[in-house]
């Protein structure tokens, strides 16, 4: 699912493979694709793009014209996961932060975070308010119990992001 929000943008990735991700990226001509547009399409799109695949532009061409804000993992950041062409098409080269929804990991065999979400390799950065102390991090994750609230500001380019151990506390953040 791809959001956008003003000049930011969501693009959450499921369990998604790497070869699926790829086939999105190229527009293989079997896709369907669903827009919805709050408050109206635009001029000149048709009415119906949420029911048909008609006119509507690939996710290719958005990470391109739009970047990338916030991608949310594919398959909990898992090295196996990693679609490197996704990054190729993201008009910066990565998004400005990755979300990791870790899973718990009981044996070797359940597979390693990629370390490029979590480093300048894999996301531009943007001050993450953790438990009340601001640090620049390229990703944030709910391990150690963390909850995650992003606020999108619409216009403003980079989104405000806090962590916070007991999620009652986020409810009160505007």
């Amino acid at each position: 699912m791809y959001l956008r929000h003003g000049h930011q943008t969501l693009l959450i990735a499921g369990d998604i493979t790497p070869k699926a991700m790829s086939a999105i990226l190229s527009g293989d001509p079997g896709l369907e694709k669903r827009y919805t547009w709050f408050g109206g399409a635009p001029i000149g799109m048709p009415p119906d793009t949420h029911r048909r695949t008609t006119v509507q532009p690939g996710l290719a061409e958005l990470l391109l014209d739009r970047g990338l804000t916030i991608l949310v993992a594919p398959h909990h950041g898992l090295e196996s996961g990693f679609s490197a062409d996704l990054f190729r098409y993201v008009s910066q080269g990565k998004p400005t932060l990755n979300v990791i929804s870790e899973r718990r990991h009981f044996a070797d065999e359940d597979g390693t975070v990629d370390a490029r979400y979590q480093s300048e390799q894999g996301a531009l950065g943007t001050l993450v308010d953790t438990e009340g102390n601001l640090e620049k991090r390229f990703s944030v994750s709910t391990k150690d119990g963390h909850h995650i609230l992003i606020v999108f500001q619409g216009t403003i380019p980079r989104p405000r992001v806090y962590l916070r151990r007991t999620p009652e506390e986020l409810l009160g953040i505007t």
